[in-house]
């Protein structure tokens, strides 16, 4: 009976060179995520009761508008006063995200 002992280490060389050498950070089947692809993790705040808070994530890559990403915040987190109309950074200064 024999056991594995993991992947095999076995390469093809050709002129003193590895072939198809295996990748040294991560799986080649991982897709490439660049910074601009990654999705975005915040936490949404309610202005008017701060105690109540969620996170969301969104995908920058959807076709979504600014005023349609306001209502879905609205959505998560239960706003009484009605929908939101803008979104601030909850770090001084509270600057307006536009």
């Amino acid at each position: 009976m024999q056991r594995s002992q993991g992947p095999s280490r076995e390469y093809n060389l050709q002129n003193r060179q590895r072939v198809n050498p295996p990748p040294l950070n991560g799986s080649p089947s991982q897709p490439h995520q660049s910074q601009n692809n990654k999705p975005l993790r915040f936490r949404i705040i309610n202005n008017t009761y701060r105690s109540v808070s969620d996170r969301m994530i969104v995908n920058p890559n959807t076709e979504e508008s600014f005023e349609q990403l306001l209502a879905n915040m609205g959505e998560v987190v239960s706003i009484v006063d009605g929908p939101p109309t803008a979104m601030f950074l909850a770090k001084q200064p509270y600057s307006e995200v536009k």
